[in-house]
């Protein structure tokens, strides 16, 4: 089970990377020979599994709008969203996720990839809530825009198993020119001192 997590905690399996493919690699590098099937059956039994694509019917959900909240603590709201970035030594672009907690404006979850998914924000929130210990005892609020991410049908039954441990809230779109949502203020400062840096 060790080489299977240190696997999956990996850049190259974390996003991609079935049975099978974690079977080759244990079997050439590692000289451990076991079968995909029971590859699939110790992954699923330690939380190591990737979502797989469900169904592309669409199932339509009623959102949860975001409101006005005092937040005195850590861990109480996050808020997240996707950022375009430029790379100059390769002359393409990527994407950039965040998750940002309001009151102590730490990045508690971050991702980097050529494509920005449902299944990589599920996957980099899922890392956070476990990096953060986010528990039924102290609830979460997640807030964000609504993306095409954000309001996919695996994002929000991923949200469904974890009806106790959080709610995701919706920021209402705001269609005037150059007017900034006051609900998602921290993200547009956020984004420019990324930019800078990048």
């Amino acid at each position: 089970m060790a080489h299977l997590k240190e696997y999956r905690s990996s850049l190259e399996f974390s996003n991609g990377g079935g049975a099978r493919k974690l079977s080759h690699y244990l079997a050439i590098e590692q000289r451990i020979y076991v079968n995909h099937k029971k590859i699939y059956r110790l992954c699923s039994e330690n939380d190591l599994l990737l979502f797989r694509q469900g169904e592309r019917h669409r199932k339509f959900f009623a959102k949860s709008r975001c409101s006005y909240s005092s937040v005195d603590g850590v861990n109480q709201l996050w808020q997240f969203d996707i950022k375009y970035i430029w790379i100059h030594g390769e002359n393409r672009w990527c994407f950039f996720l965040g998750f940002l907690d309001v009151f102590s404006k730490k990045i508690t979850g971050w991702y980097v990839g050529k494509s920005c998914k449902a299944g990589d924000l599920v996957f980099t929130l899922n890392q956070a809530i476990k990096t953060e210990a986010i528990t039924q005892d102290h609830p979460l609020t997640i807030r964000s825009d609504n993306g095409p991410q954000m309001s996919s049908n695996r994002f929000y039954f991923y949200l469904k198993n974890l009806e106790k441990k959080l709610k995701h809230e919706f920021i209402p779109v705001y269609r005037t020119i150059g007017s900034i949502n006051r609900n998602n203020a921290r993200w547009p400062n956020i984004k420019v001192s990324f930019r800078r840096k990048a």
